[in-house]
């Protein structure tokens, strides 16, 4: 057990950030460094979750939009598309991220796969936000249409 420990801050020494910190979020003091990388992974984790019970909500929105054939509904439908892949894509950021953080050494391995979920998601989110736009805000001027008629007649 204090053979594997002392491997860990052998690990520990040599993977090191250009500033000195042995952990992907410090400013080199240690005992500062692990109290914000357990914080991390518990956040983390939890964040995990949260994903994947949103990428569920998601297809199932998408299961309801998907059946609509009007031009609004299929573009509905993109954005559920988009919506899922963007919450696949931080599930995997956030585990990533944990993997790294949880335990007492760097994983730059899970590092680098966190930021391509990161920007996964990011890129899969904007495009679905994009899509959205323009048919919530379509909505948005025919009620606000609809509702100055009423108010006239």
């Amino acid at each position: 057990c204090s053979s594997d420990l002392k491997k860990k801050k052998r690990a520990r020494k040599r993977l090191q950030f250009p500033n000195g910190s042995t952990t992907a979020h410090g400013d080199g003091s240690d005992s500062a460094n692990r109290a914000a990388d357990i914080a991390l992974c518990v956040i983390h984790v939890q964040m995990v979750a949260t994903y994947i019970i949103r990428a569920a909500k998601q297809i199932h929105d998408g299961v309801v939009d998907c059946v609509d054939k009007t031009e609004d509904g299929q573009k509905l439908c993109a954005v559920d598309v988009f919506n899922v892949i963007s919450s696949f894509g931080w599930v995997v950021q956030f585990l990533a991220y944990a993997i790294s953080e949880c335990p007492d050494s760097i994983n730059s391995k899970a590092l680098c796969a966190g930021d391509i979920g990161d920007l996964v998601a990011g890129v899969a989110s904007l495009n679905g936000a994009a899509l959205a736009v323009g048919v919530d805000c379509k909505a948005a001027e025919k009620a606000a249409a609809e509702e100055a008629e009423a108010i006239y007649t």
